[in-house]
């Protein structure tokens, strides 16, 4: 028997096979090394979206990694057929083919084909053709595939001298070395008649064997968790006798001894696999860039040249005519800049941005180091001085950093597919593709998916699912061992430990495709030169419903050297956007542009300080609150440093910043040469930009050298922190500093290092803080509008932000055909609520209403309403709705409406009908007043308008809160003596708490409604409001019984319960144990506090989002 080295897997599927193949690249690298074998194959079922991280992962580990795919063929006709597809003798319409990369232009064919695949010849699967594989075969070696092969196919179907003709295609077709018949014992019926048959056509072609093993998992052990995955693939039962399994239970990672245990007796088809193994060498090319010309270069300059003129051009503007520190920056960068070869990227982002602002599309200051950047500013790439703000081009692009220049832009997301568009077409279709990301089994996941294939029953399954902890990168073992519950559950529990076993074999898998929501590729030539393309979206592949993007995703690309632009649709965009426009035309200035206010604006700091921060971005959470009122910042500065400090680590220091600033607390440095340094932050290291500085003024490095340094110290592996920290104490002793200072300063460093925030980013955020913060102080009404017509698709969103206006003493008014529009506009002194955001109503009947209005006139009546709106966009249930949100009130009250509209519309309806036709008007020459007295038309009929709480009931249906009244003015004042804030867990902080979390809520009533049981007695459902919003009540019959009678009136109430969740991803709701009038919660001795998991849940959030806001400063 030979040994490990003596056989290589050439078949084998990764679980980029989705849900079929059950393992990760990682571990078939490592399961290979301790299998001894010096090689592995990829080939995943028609594409490539794992080729990189398997490349990435066989290369680290020492493994050769061998490329390819199992591609799918149409037995008849072409790729390009749809519809009646045509099948062969034996049934089939495409059937499988295993092919594998020999050398770099086998790559390249293969990323041809794949791509073809799809881009042509997607249906149902990506198919390719005789002709594709003709064309496109050179440098490929290919094996005949699975049962599902054609060769395998024709011998089943008892069709031999059909398998030596399609055999001596396919040698034909790749060539006498480059064809081999795949050999593989699975212990099947089937597979024993194939292999006997494969022998026979060996014989009669002589055509080499080659044995393989078709891996779908690496042990045995994992047979039974990925017939689960097909499970949850065909969405069967396991139990289901009909569904979809794999012949075979031994498809796992056989070792070498094994597979020639099987095919000792053909030594040759063994050994093949190792000749094909030294065959195929492709090697991916890693540090070099393939980014794009820029297509608008002027006859006879560079790139470089050409930006140089723009700059030098637009300096002036920016800084005067004299400024030499800004002269020999621009130069210092530009030199830099020309020198690594990334003019053409500045003038590409130039030119985009510049197109963008020319159609009016608001594009944010700055996010990430390449604010740092002069040359970016003065084309307008940015809009943040660097001087002013002191920050370093180094942290974004240096002669020392091997790493390409990447500037994120900011844009309204509903612009965003405009900026995409002409990105597309400045360069053209077949250089450009979106990017695809891969959902995956996370823990959660998992367990709902395994649950459901085993058929267990969904409330056990949710049960086990909330029991997972909610935190980022949450895995089944670290949930183990943090929830005692889920531990206890599983070590108890038969059909729950069924369940977290498989979920763990399971977890972390690619699930399913979609799109990334920001990026972008550029190429330089077609993509497919580079890249594998692919579409996502319906599975039939018919015109406009599938996408075209690169199958690799966001790191495999930037691994790969490409262009990617990431348009980020920042929602505060939208807001700036529609601000700036209802300012401009409600205070007469035409000219207004937020980025001309003033950066020392009293008012806006104020506001900022007193924690009025609810809009206001980045700073509006709970946390982020609390830190404003604590620092009170009265400077730009202020704001850029408190972006920063708000995050895992440095939110330490924030108490150390506030009461330094203030005079509090002794400003402190180790050594006097850190004050230039760390002035502007009283002595704390905040900015990744100070440790850099550090480095250079007391290391003696250059400022690149300190950014590789400073990136060194972040990086959470203590090999490389070590290194990085001997570094700086040898520079600083170097120097002339004491060790000991040296080294207080390097574990001052080290602890924050990895939490350290860039300057440049936070400025960019802090920027647009301060632009909202200003407009919410100058401009309320405008700011508070755009901000709910940016929400309107979240009613919780736009139930605090009008209580938050309400609490400003600013005025909400009820949507109206005759007042206001689509979205939410300013009408003297007041917010009208937008047409746009009554529930059911769509945005194109709420466009038209308010464009036929402005266009002709108020509305008169109801039929004037419905005969001006086409019937065909104004349908009878959209009138009703519009009706019954309180729209129609200046038409008339509510009740007399609902009444009356159904004649009154189809009335309208037919004289619609007739004018279309060119009928003559039943109504002559009559206006609507005195068709209406001819009994023409249907009247409103008058009966009494609805009672307070039924006017709540349908606002609250409608629109998600009450509108037509402040019910929470009487409320404030009630929850203020109560002291609330100190206690009471508010309506929208509820879904950060787990199942059984003991609550207090307080707000009032809005519905109370008692439910019949079959078991006799009868339960409760409630809604509650506060000042947040509103959250629902269940009571059980007990506390049906007993409180039911004080769930109604204007009074507070304090309500005791647990949070509930009837299904994962259910709204929470309480589950009521008491509740309390006002006058018997102040008879309790003690106060509860807020729970400790809200708290922690909080700060959670708060980290997390300012780990999110970091995401563009962390290159």
């Amino acid at each position: 028997m030979s040994g490990a080295q003596d056989f290589v897997h050439l078949h084998l599927h990764t679980d980029f096979s989705l849900l079929d193949g059950a393992c990760r690249a990682d571990k078939v690298a490592k399961r290979a090394v301790e299998l001894g074998m010096p090689a592995v194959a990829l080939t995943d079922h028609g594409n490539l979206f794992g080729l990189v991280p398997f490349y990435d992962a066989c290369t680290k580990a020492g493994v050769k990694p061998i490329l390819g795919v199992e591609g799918y063929v149409v037995t008849k006709g072409t790729r390009h057929e749809r519809g009646q597809v045509r099948a062969d003798e034996d049934g089939k319409t495409l059937c499988h083919l295993t092919m594998l990369c020999e050398n770099e232009t086998g790559y390249r064919n293969l990323l041809r084909m794949v791509s073809d695949s799809w881009l042509e010849g997607y249906y149902y699967k990506p198919r390719m053709d005789r002709q594709l594989l003709a064309e496109h075969h050179e440098g490929l070696i290919a094996m005949s595939g699975c049962l599902g092969g054609e060769i395998p196919q024709a011998i089943l179907n008892g069709r031999l001298e059909r398998a030596v003709e399609v055999a001596n295609e396919f040698r034909e077709l790749f060539g006498p070395d480059n064809f081999f018949l795949e050999l593989q014992d699975h212990n099947t019926p089937e597979q024993n008649q194939v292999n006997a048959g494969m022998m026979e056509v060996h014989e009669r072609t002589g055509i080499p064997l080659v044995a393989s093993n078709d891996v779908h998992y690496l042990t045995a052990e994992d047979a039974h968790a990925q017939d689960l995955l097909l499970c949850i693939q065909t969405r069967c039962l396991h139990t289901d006798e009909d569904r979809m399994r794999m012949s075979s239970q031994n498809l796992f990672m056989r070792s070498s001894e094994e597979m020639w245990r099987l095919f000792g007796h053909l030594p040759e088809a063994l050994l093949a696999t190792r000749a094909i193994a030294e065959r195929c060498d492709v090697q991916l090319e890693r540090g070099q860039y393939h980014f794009p010309k820029f297509p608008g270069l002027p006859a006879g300059l560079s790139a470089g040249e050409y930006l140089t003129r723009l700059c030098e051009e637009r300096l002036p503007r920016f800084y005067g005519p004299d400024r030499q520190d800004a002269r020999e920056r621009l130069r210092y960068e530009i030199a830099v800049i020309d020198d690594k070869g990334f003019s053409d990227y500045y003038l590409i982002v130039w030119d985009l941005i510049r197109w963008a602002k020319e159609q009016g599309i608001r594009i944010g200051p700055g996010r990430g180091s390449g604010a740092a950047s002069i040359v970016a500013y003065v084309l307008g790439i940015t809009e943040l001085d660097p001087i002013r703000y002191d920050l370093l081009f180094e942290r974004f692009l240096n002669p020392e950093r091997p790493s390409a220049p990447d500037f994120d832009i900011d844009i309204p997301p509903e612009r965003r597919d405009e900026v995409v568009a002409y990105t597309i077409e400045r360069y053209g279709v077949s250089q450009t593709a979106k990017i695809i990301t891969f959902g995956t089994l996370g823990a959660r996941q998992a367990i709902k998916d395994v649950g459901r294939v085993l058929d267990v029953p969904i409330p056990e399954v949710d049960a086990l699912t909330t029991l997972v902890p909610e935190k980022p990168g949450m895995t089944l073992d670290k949930a183990l061992a943090e929830s005692p519950a889920l531990r206890a559950a599983y070590e108890a529990d038969g059909t729950a430990h069924t369940v977290i076993s498989n979920a763990q074999r399971l977890e972390g898998l690619a699930r399913h495709t979609s799109i990334h929501a920001a990026a972008l590729l550029i190429a330089p030539d077609e993509l497919v030169n580079y890249v594998p393309l692919c579409t996502v979206g319906g599975a039939k592949g018919e015109n406009g419903k599938r996408e075209i993007v690169c199958q690799y995703d966001m790191h495999a690309v930037e691994a790969r050297g490409l262009l990617k632009m990431d348009f980020l649709g920042l929602r505060t965009m939208t807001v700036l956007e529609e601000s700036s426009r209802l300012v401009a035309a409600n205070h007469d200035l035409p000219d207004f542009d937020i980025r001309d206010v003033p950066l020392d604006d009293r008012a806006t700091y104020e506001l900022i300080s007193r924690g009025d921060v609810i809009g206001v971005f980045q700073l509006e959470s709970g946390g982020f609150q609390r830190v404003c009122r604590q620092i009170r910042p009265d400077r730009i500065e202020d704001i850029v440093a408190l972006v920063a400090l708000y995050r895992p680590g440095p939110m330490d220091n924030i108490p150390m910043y506030a009461k330094r600033k203030h005079g509090e607390e002794p400003i402190a440095y180790l050594h006097p040469d850190l004050e230039p340094i760390l002035a502007e932050t009283y002595g704390i290291i905040v900015y990744q930009e100070q440790v850099m500085r550090i480095a250079r003024e007391l290391g003696g490095f250059s400022l690149g050298g300190a950014d590789l340094l400073r990136r060194a110290m972040g990086k959470k592996d203590p090999v490389a922190m070590q290194e990085a920290s001997d570094q700086l104490i040898n520079g600083m002793t170097t120097m002339g500093y004491s060790e000991p200072l040296a080294r207080q300063l390097v574990d001052q460093i080290t602890s924050f290092a990895s939490y350290a925030f860039n300057k440049a980013h936070s400025a960019g955020y802090a920027l647009i803080a301060y632009w909202t913060a200003y407009l919410k102080a100058h401009y309320p009404l405008e700011f508070m509008a755009a901000q709910l017509t940016s929400q309107l698709s979240d009613r919780k969103e736009i139930a605090k932000l009008v209580g938050d206006a309400r609490n400003s003493e600013l005025t909400v008014e009820p949507p109206c055909v005759n007042n206001g529009g689509d979205r939410f506009e300013v009408r003297e002194q007041a917010i009208v609520y937008g047409l746009s955001g009554i529930n059911g109503l769509s945005t194109r009947v709420a466009e038209e209403i308010a464009a036929e209005r402005r266009a002709n006139g108020p509305y008169q009546s109801l039929y004037d309403l419905f005969l001006r709106v086409d019937a065909k966009l104004l349908a009878k249930g959209a009138a009703e709705r519009l009706i019954r949100a309180g729209a129609c009130r200046a038409l008339g009250d509510r009740a007399p409406l609902l009444g009356s509209y159904e004649a009154i519309w189809e009335a309208a309806r037919r004289e619609q009908q007739d004018a279309a036709s060119g009928q003559q008007s039943l109504f002559g020459d009559l206006d609507d007043e005195d068709a209406a007295d001819s009994g023409l038309v249907p009247t409103v009929r008058p009966c009494p308008e609805f009672s307070r709480d039924e006017l709540r009931a349908l606002d609250l249906e409608l629109l998600g809160l009450i509108v037509f009244e402040d019910p929470a003015a009487e409320m404030r004042a009630q929850l203020a003596a109560l002291d609330c804030a100190e206690w009471a867990v508010l309506s929208d902080e509820l879904e950060l708490l787990p199942n059984g979390t003991v609550v207090f809520v307080a707000g009032q009533f809005l519905e109370h409604r008692a439910i019949p049981l079959n078991s006799g007695g009868t339960m409760g459902r409630a809604t509650l409001s506060d000042p947040h919003g509103t959250l629902e009540l269940l009571l059980w019959n007990t506390q049906q019984t007993d409180y039911g009678h004080l769930c109604s009136g204007s009074e507070v109430r304090i309500i005791e319960g647990k949070v509930n969740r009837r299904n994962p991803g259910s709204p929470a709701e309480v589950v009521v144990s008491t509740i309390q009038s006002p006058a018997q919660w102040q008879r309790r001795r003690t106060r509860p506090e807020r729970p400790a998991a809200l708290i922690e849940a909080l700060a959670a959030m708060e980290a997390a989002a300012a780990a999110e806001a970091a995401a563009g400063s962390d290159d």
